[in-house]
Parts: structure tokens; C-alpha cells; sequence
């Protein structure tokens, strides 16, 4: 979170993994300190190597605000 937001909700919606990877969707809503939300979903692929985080590729997507300008 940042000093500009006042909460922050992430939801994973899917995960899937195989082989050394996993494939984590997710949605997330940011309510901003001036009560604005934005909402963003996005894709996180992990790849594992002994037990740890070896690489990290986000993929991440703002939502279109409401009224659907871009």
C-alpha cells in the first residue's frame, strides 16, 4: 500500500502450477485516500529452483475506469 491509498484487497482467482513453475491470476481494488477505486487484475509466474523464488515475471492490467475511458 501506499501513503496515497487507503486500502488495498488482492483476491487470487486462479493458480496453477507445473513442472518448476506456478501461474498465480489475481484481481486487486485500491481505495485511494480520496475515496476513488481502482481496480487492476494481473498474472504472477513464479519459477522455482531449490525451494526458492528464482524469477518473477507480473503482468499486470489497470481496469478501465467507469464510464469506460481508458
Amino acid at each position: 500500500m501506499t501513503r496515497k491509498s487507503r486500502r488495498l484487497a488482492v483476491t487470487v482467482t486462479n493458480a496453477v502450477a507445473g513442472g518448476d513453475q506456478i501461474a498465480v491470476e489475481y484481481a486487486c481494488e485500491l481505495e485511494r485516500r480520496d475515496g476513488a477505486v481502482e481496480r487492476a487484475h494481473g498474472c504472477n509466474v513464479f519459477t522455482i529452483r531449490r525451494g526458492r523464488i528464482h524469477r518473477l515475471r507480473s503482468y499486470y492490467v489497470p481496469d478501465a475506469p467507469a464510464g469506460g475511458q481508458a
